[in-house]
């Protein structure tokens, strides 16, 4: 008998930016406290962070989502 098993791999191109646009990540030492916040929570979450970065308005992440897992629920970050 011939089984066959599924591969999902979904991956999700996320954005934040700040309010207004307004320039709160200039201070490096905020920008990688907020890299360092997403990283942890992406552990907690066993969620697959492939590249994170940002500048001063904006940060970028793309991460790899499990097929039981909703993309809302994973960008609610704690």
């Amino acid at each position: 008998m011939l089984k066959i098993m599924s591969f999902v791999r979904i991956w999700v191109h996320a954005v934040w930016a700040t309010k207004k646009r307004e320039p709160y990540l200039e201070d490096k030492k905020i920008r990688y406290a907020m890299f360092e916040h997403i990283s942890e929570n992406c552990r907690k979450k066993d969620i697959y962070l492939d590249q994170l970065n940002g500048w001063v308005e904006h940060c970028h992440a793309t991460i790899s989502l499990a097929a039981d897992v909703s993309i809302a629920k994973t960008m609610q970050i704690d």
